[in-house]
């Protein structure tokens, strides 16, 4: 299915290096190793299968990603629904960020599949690709991956959980006020008042007014379509949400996790708030413990109902 991950230049570990040192100026070959050792390379490159792949949304292409265990037999396995950061080709899955955020869960027990959103490539015809509405029309790009877990082998499409960082943080809980077949939720660095964070990042607006639909006919609506903190009491109440944030994130004020925990509680909704002490956005310095969270998290909750405690 797809393309893979491991092909091309990805193939052989020191060329994988090779071309990221190339393509990053100020990567070197010591920060390579240490971000991505290369026995976790040999390892995931043996036991999963991971590709890149295309779908149909209406009359558009959309580009995503598939990975599996290769060696999970009997029972059929969760599905995780993974969204990316970023907006356009910028954030978009490539190795580096699946080797850190994706490859990991996969190899737990996990098929997950993601989206790259309408619009991931730069130069793409938007009559085919379409066009990145950074929370719009590419909502059922990641709606459209629920009817595809249905009909990937070995797949258990009664058990999907989600999980998204930054962009990807605010699109899961609209997702999740559109379909009820999500078992658990994970967000992570995810502003949910986006107007609050324009005050903080004035410099967004750039972003949300080339990106978002109709942005200055009613930029009041918009911002509050994409805020979770406005309507959280539109997802389903038992949907167990997972919140994740680095205490220095200079992108997404701690606040904007704060304020959520404080309306998940207020309505009595499952949660658990998670910061981080001097953690960034990505809590890239944290992975490990970020990966251990996720894992317990979806384990807890996407487990076969006999083996729920």
């Amino acid at each position: 299915m797809g393309r893979s991950c491991f092909s091309g230049k990805r193939s052989s570990y020191d060329d994988w290096a090779a071309s990221v040192i190339r393509r990053n100026e100020d990567a070197s070959l010591a920060t390579f190793h240490t971000r991505f050792p290369e026995a976790e390379y040999e390892t995931y490159k043996k036991v999963l299968d991971c590709n890149y792949i295309a779908y149909p949304v209406g009359d558009l292409t959309i580009r995503g990603i598939y990975v599996r265990p290769k060696y999970r037999g009997g029972d059929d396995l969760p599905v995780l629904i993974v969204n990316r950061g970023g907006n356009g080709p910028s954030g978009a899955w490539n190795l580096s960020r699946m080797f850190q955020r994706v490859l990991p869960i996969a190899n737990a027990g996990y098929i997950v599949i993601g989206s790259q959103y309408r619009g991931s490539r730069k130069g793409d015809d938007p009559s085919v690709y379409g066009s990145d509405e950074f929370g719009g029309e590419d909502i059922n790009d990641v709606l459209a991956l629920f009817t595809l877990s249905g009909r990937l082998p070995g797949a258990d499409a009664s058990r999907i959980g989600t999980y998204g960082w930054s962009r990807g943080g605010f699109m899961a809980p609209m997702v999740a006020t559109k379909t009820d077949r999500i078992k658990a939720m994970a967000i992570g660095g995810t502003p949910t008042d986006l107007a609050a964070e324009l005050e903080i990042r004035p410099e967004m607006e750039r972003v949300f007014r080339a990106r978002i639909p109709n942005y200055d006919e009613d930029k009041h609506a918009a911002l509050e379509a994409r805020s979770a903190v406005r309507w959280a009491d539109e997802i389903d109440g038992d949907l167990p949400i997972l919140i994740l944030h680095g205490e220095h994130d200079d992108r997404v004020s701690l606040k904007s996790a704060q304020e959520l925990a404080e309306v998940l509680e207020a309505l009595q909704h499952p949660h658990k708030l998670v910061t981080y002490e001097a953690g960034s956005h990505g809590l890239l310095e944290r992975n490990s413990e970020v990966i251990d969270e996720l894992v317990t998290w979806f384990a807890r909750y996407l487990a076969e109902e006999e083996n729920r405690h």
